[in-house]
């Protein structure tokens, strides 16, 4: 129906939005998707001229309305929040819904938030390989990623206010596992469907082994924090993207509640990965270091929960037990993939960071290694400690 937003769906969606919003569009227009909702950027004409574009997003079939329950009551809570990059306004609808469900479908229309969403194209990143298997990328995304760390930290501060839940520290990573787990097998590229339910298992047992050993307290997160997901301010009305800011953090879809600590992590494998590498999982050690530099400097200012007064136990933590944060890092991005699979919204392939994280699951120590060699966040400060 309207999920695919193709052209055949562009006047069931213009009739939504008139009956529905009192708009009429002069023009829709699809704007590149994830694995997940589908977006439109709805432009249109008033009596006084062009107004403002909205989005429109819908959502895939079957998703739960708990999901669009706990995303709405997140930005509610954010709205009034201060010294954050705009987030997604829900434009409600003329009898004050905030969303529709049309045929198994969420539609919901924001307001829109000006700005470039990621990083560079790859061909501009300029990223090299040095045999370490590191990848090296350009002082250009380094700054980018160091803003999109400053703005975490804001966002972390702001999502730590919103009461949550009594929850595990890796919740949402095990929730999402068992979903995946009660599926049957997507489609695999060749030679995996072997692997499928070694990975499953190990996933299952790297999260039951060092879920306790991640620090807390529990907070509301993000849940797909990336480049993706942000808006960089494009300040010069000449194409360039001003790396020095993020205009705009999008895609509160997947919020959950976890360890702040984690999603900072995962954050920075986000931000300094080369998704183009399908061997293993690759990232640049010197661009981690300096985003994580920038969170705990900024989750200081704004007492983001257990960021300690000097942030030496957050930092040294992190640092301390990359290999093993990194390892959930790809369980949760095959999680990911596998579950968009699943719905049929995403083929698994290459090209898409997928398989990079695969391998490194497939060839990575077992669950109890894994265990035995985190350190807690008690002993890391202690060893921090002047």
């Amino acid at each position: 129906m309207v999920y695919a937003a193709s052209p055949g769906s562009v006047n069931a969606l213009e009739a939504l939005l008139h009956a529905n919003w009192g708009i009429r569009a002069a023009r829709l227009r699809p704007l590149p998707s994830g694995h997940t909702n589908k977006t439109c950027l709805v432009e249109r004409h008033g009596d006084m001229g062009q107004d403002a574009p909205l989005i429109l997003r819908v959502s895939w079939p079957g998703k739960s309305a708990e999901q669009v329950q706990r995303e709405a009551r997140v930005l509610a809570a954010l709205a009034s929040a201060s010294g954050l990059p705009a987030v997604p306004r829900l434009r409600t609808t003329l009898d004050g819904r905030p969303c529709l469900l049309v045929e198994d479908c969420w539609v919901h229309l924001f307001e829109h938030i000006p700005g470039r969403a990621g990083f560079p194209p790859e061909n501009s990143r300029h990223a090299t390989m040095g045999e370490t298997g590191h990848a090296a990328f350009g002082s250009a995304r380094t700054a980018m990623t160091g803003d999109a760390m400053r703005a975490l930290a804001g966002l972390h501060a702001a999502m730590a206010a919103i009461p949550a839940p009594a929850e595990s520290p890796v919740a949402w990573l095990a929730q999402r596992h068992a979903r995946v787990a009660a599926r049957p097998m997507p489609a695999l590229p060749d030679g995996l469907a072997a692997q499928y339910a070694t990975v499953l298992s190990r996933a299952e047992a790297c999260l039951a082994a060092v879920g306790q050993r991640i620090p807390g307290p529990v907070s509301w997160l993000h849940g797909d924090y990336h480049a993706g997901n942000l808006l960089f301010a494009d300040d010069s009305g000449a194409g360039h993207v001003d790396a020095s800011r993020v205009a705009g953090i999008l895609d509160f879809d997947d919020a959950g509640v976890g360890s702040q600590w984690l999603e900072a992590a995962f954050a920075l494998f986000a931000l300094t990965r080369d998704a183009a590498a399908e061997h293993a999982f690759v990232h640049d050690p010197a661009a981690w270091d300096s985003g994580l530099e920038v969170y705990v400097r900024h989750s200081v200012r704004r007492a983001v929960p257990h960021s300690g007064p000097d942030g030496h136990a957050l930092a040294e933590y992190l640092r301390a037990n990359r290999a093993t944060l990194m390892t959930l890092f790809c369980i949760d991005q095959t999680l990911i993939h596998l579950e968009a699979a699943q719905r049929n919204l995403w083929q698994l392939g290459r090209g898409i960071g997928f398989l990079g994280c695969w391998n490194h699951l497939s060839n990575s120590p077992s669950p109890g290694t894994a265990s035995s060699n985190m350190r807690t966040a008690s002993t890391v400060a202690g060893r921090a400690s002047p």
